[in-house]
């Protein structure tokens, strides 16, 4: 007989190994100061197991501008791709060092994700060391190498990391041109139309709007239908200590301001229903609107998709 079970076990150091301990990801610098020098050598790692087998991937840096005492540096933008069965790791948009195979089965546990550095003493070096992330994504599905290389551009500017150069749409029946873009090369200076640009549009997007006409008679839908317009009689056949009906459960008995029309009710939502009365879309106006029981009402309710 072979027997499984869930266990849960302190996270060691990140250099040790992790066969045994089910990981769906880790991702580590391990850095090398050279004694006084500034300079600064290491490697990133990666690391997936599924309680059994381990996946170990490494690559190494080496940056003659980055400070390890002070911690200031250029950033470095890791990523970890999983295609066509093989995990790779890129550095600043360069696929480099080893790559290999996730291990098959469940490589998930009941931990949570930690972003930053382990909370072990072994791990944080002096006081004040600590690694700072910027971003942090998660794709469903492997980014391709361009992709990559286009994340790992974070200039300010050009807005690669954003993933898009759309700046807004097109409006060709109205002549307007709306940039929406919260980019900074969008909005620095005197702005997109205070420069030389070039303009381009890829494909068309057709907006379809729908319009149903809602026709209210005016002997309809003249009492309110808020639980608060209704009270439960105290006992059977009584209609309460006074007149209004006040603090009294709602119940089956319209309150007598309601039916007499000394209160009005007002319009907040209009539901479409389909032919078996199942509701379809709500609209709401944008305030309360009085119902009139001396004409009919007409509301035009719109939507775009």
């Amino acid at each position: 007989m072979t027997k499984t079970r869930d266990a849960s076990v302190k996270v060691t150091n990140v250099t040790a190994s992790f066969a045994n301990k089910r990981t769906p990801f880790l991702v580590y610098m391990q850095p090398q100061d050279g004694g006084s020098s500034t300079d600064v050598t290491g490697s990133w790692h990666f690391k997936a197991s599924n309680g059994t087998d381990e996946l170990h991937i490494s690559t190494s840096y080496a940056d003659s501008q980055f400070r390890w005492i002070n911690m200031i540096g250029s950033p470095y933008h890791v990523a970890i791709q999983n295609s066509a069965s093989i995990c790779r790791i890129f550095i600043n948009g360069v696929a480099t060092g080893t790559s290999g195979s996730i291990p098959a089965g469940v490589t998930a546990n009941s931990d949570n994700i930690r972003i930053g550095k382990f909370a072990s003493s072994s791990q944080q070096g002096s006081a004040g060391q600590y690694d700072e992330i910027s971003e942090l994504r998660m794709y469903d599905y492997a980014c391709s190498e361009s992709e990559i290389k286009s994340l790992a551009n974070n200039h300010l500017l050009s807005g690669s990391a954003f993933q898009t150069n759309i700046a807004g749409n097109i409006f060709y029946r109205n002549g307007e041109i709306v940039v929406s873009s919260p980019m900074t090369k969008y909005n620095s200076g005197s702005g997109i139309f205070g420069n030389t640009f070039n303009l381009s549009y890829k494909g068309t997007h057709t907006i379809y709007e729908n319009e149903v006409l809602v026709r209210i008679p005016k002997d309809q839908f003249n009492v309110s239908m808020n639980p608060t317009a209704t009270y439960k009689p105290t006992t059977k056949g009584s209609t309460g200590c006074n007149p209004h009906q006040r603090d009294m459960l709602p119940g089956e008995y319209r309150k007598h301001m309601f039916i007499s029309g000394t209160a009005k009710p007002y319009i907040t939502t209009i539901g479409l229903y389909n032919d078996d009365a199942q509701l379809l879309a709500i609209g709401k106006p944008s305030q309360a609107i009085q119902k009139r029981d001396d004409a009919d009402m007409n509301f035009i309710v719109r939507w775009d998709y």
